[in-house]
């Protein structure tokens, strides 16, 4: 719909129209104009300069500078950004003989010439020295980047033209010229991460004091070798460049007496089932259980360090590790049941890696309603714990770190894992909607916290030791029967539930009638069958929400059809369930099933008429 000048504002400010968002759409036109005009003027201007250079440095002088460029930055540079760094370099770092830089010679031997607007570009470009910047602060619209020694503040566009891979704490090298309202970079640049920044500034700094130059001297000199320390490989710095060595561990054994291995497997608490039918079984061996809360995160999380994998498939029994000392561990183990088995193979394999790379597999489990990416929240919060060893610092933790005065090692490090992780969930998810806590752990260090972290200084995260979840129910041989009515099997015994619907079951069908047994064991056999499908911990989980969706979709969803009796009996065996539940465990989950029930209500009506 059209709105007319005079006419009130839609915007509802009261305003007319024409005074009101008429007016600032008009300037946000404007604005747009003037920029696309002054990067128009920007590439023209250029294009005059480096036709200007072309003119003046013989074909020959050309050849030898490139070769000179290339051994200054050692390769470091890619062949698809090597030319446009090499034409950036003469452009506005290199002295020729005359002992002017590319635009200061042009702008000596051409200012006559130059259109007013060209020659204030110019001369603005002339005054441009090298910056090294770090974002500080990220927005949809803007980035804010500091200069890492002068702390001046340049204010850029968030635009892919403008900074590529937009991201916590990255940062460049790149000559900024300011136009309106912001900043623009001039040229060709790279954007690369915490360390790097930091590795730079102190090679910046290092050549200070070695040449006796001033900073801005050097960063013009000396323009190839800091790109070329700034684009290396933070690996290419290690003091000490050795590898270590890991075992890939695999051993397997023949099954004599199946029942005596399967007894066995099943029988280890720390043994936890991944899969498992009459044919192929296949295991977790799981310790070390923590659980992960972050209150940016709708639900809760559990951790746990995976030492190996178990598999029995067609009478062979198999183990994978990556520790000679977990592989002995297993070997005592099935040593108990070692008349049931025969060793056919074990195998060692040596692999070499970083010697400051570590190999730990967690297995990581959320409630259903937790986003993806907080299984690498998670893991991260494992890995930032502030008296956890770091071995890229002489195995020193951060809070040991910092009681070595050790701040700024500290700072990078963190901020080096934030930028990385995300990268990481950026390519992963396409976007990041809330990032990782890293402000829990700088609070606890006493360090600034993150701008770039959801929630800011209200962000709170925690890990924690706890038990097993999957700690063995020692099942009584009466209620095996039990069990089995319900449709429990070796994988799904140790469930949270489980337990509690076999007490609940025995405790509502002794000596009562077979209708009445009949409604209890097929509601809670279709309760179980649905359970099986959420990853669930504990009975707090099922909330009001989570109840809605069992009672409207999921029940429905197992049938092709179903009776008016089958849903009463279901919804009845649910109340009278979270009852029990409430008096005998301890829950709270009568309220928010009874409003479940209630809000579906009318669409169980048009469904089925109850």
């Amino acid at each position: 719909m059209k709105v007319h000048r005079n006419e009130p504002c839609p915007c509802g400010s009261g305003k007319k129209y024409k005074k009101c968002c008429l007016l600032k759409d008009k300037i946000v036109q404007i604005s747009e104009v003037r920029e696309e005009r002054f990067l128009q003027e920007r590439h023209e201007l250029i294009m005059k300069l480096m036709s200007f250079l072309d003119r003046k440095i013989s074909r020959n002088q050309v050849l030898q500078l490139h070769s000179e460029f290339r051994r200054r930055t050692q390769g470091k540079i890619s062949d698809t950004n090597e030319v446009g760094f090499f034409q950036y370099w003469l452009n506005y770092f290199y002295f020729f003989e005359n002992g002017l830089r590319g635009i200061e010679w042009f702008l000596k031997e051409n200012s006559s010439n130059l259109t007013i607007e060209e020659r204030r570009l110019a001369e603005n470009w002339v005054k441009m020295t090298p910056k090294v910047v770090q974002a500080i602060e990220m927005s949809d619209a803007e980035i804010l980047f500091e200069d890492v020694v002068t702390k001046e503040n340049y204010t850029i566009l968030n635009k892919k033209e403008y900074v590529t891979e937009p991201a916590p704490w990255v940062g460049t090298i790149s000559l900024i010229e300011h136009f309106g309202n912001l900043d623009y970079f001039n040229g060709v640049r790279v954007f690369l991460g915490p360390q790097n920044i930091s590795r730079v500034k102190a090679f910046i700094q290092k050549l200070i004091a070695e040449t006796n130059l001033s900073r801005e001297l050097v960063l013009f000199k000396y323009f190839p070798e800091i790109i070329c320390e700034f684009l290396k490989d933070g690996n290419e710095h290690d003091a000490d460049p050795k590898e270590k060595e890991i075992q890939e561990c695999t051993i397997q054994f023949q099954v004599k007496e199946e029942k005596v291995i399967t007894d066995f497997i099943q029988g280890e608490s720390e043994f936890v089932i991944d899969y498992w039918d009459k044919d192929v079984k296949k295991l977790s061996w799981l310790c070390n259980w923590m659980e992960y809360t972050d209150n940016e995160m709708n639900g809760k999380a559990q951790l746990a360090e995976n030492l190996g994998t178990i598999s029995l498939e067609k009478n062979v029994l198999q183990f994978n590790c990556y520790d000679t000392g977990i592989l002995d561990q297993f070997k005592q183990k099935i040593k108990k049941n070692e008349k049931s088995v025969v060793l056919i193979n074990e195998k060692i394999q040596s692999h070499f890696i970083p010697h400051l790379a570590e190999i730990k597999n967690m297995a990581v489990h959320f409630s259903e309603n937790v986003s993806k990416y907080f299984a690498l929240y998670a893991q991260n919060n494992f890995n930032l714990e502030p008296d956890r060893s770091i071995p890229m610092f002489d195995q020193l933790s951060p809070r040991e770190l910092m009681d070595k005065g050790r701040v700024d090692d500290v700072d990078t490090w963190l901020k080096e894992h934030e930028y990385r992780l995300y990268q990481h969930v950026k390519s992963d998810f396409g976007k990041v909607e809330k990032t990782a806590d890293f402000n829990t752990v700088r609070k606890e260090l006493g360090l600034p916290v993150s701008p770039f972290v959801t929630g800011g200084e209200n962000r709170n995260s925690s890990i924690v030791s706890i038990k097993s979840p999957h700690q063995r129910i020692l099942v009584n041989k009466e209620d095996i029967p039990f069990y089995e009515e319900l449709g429990f099997k070796p994988d799904t015994i140790d469930n949270f539930y489980a337990k509690s619907l076999v007490s609940f079951f025995k405790e509502k069908t002794g000596g009562k009638s077979e209708n009445t047994i009949r409604k209890y064991k097929y509601s809670l056999y279709d309760l179980r069958e649905i359970l099986e499908d959420y990853s669930l911990y504990s009975w707090d989980e099922l909330t009001q929400k989570l109840w809605e969706r069992i009672i409207i979709k999921d029940y429905f969803d197992l049938f092709y059809s179903v009776s008016k009796t089958q849903v009463k009996d279901f919804l009845s065996t649910l109340k009278t369930l979270a009852k029990w539940l409430d008096a005998n465990e301890n829950t709270r989950l009568s309220d928010d099933l009874l409003m479940a029930i209630e809000k579906t209500e009318k669409k169980r009506l048009r469904i089925v008429g109850v």
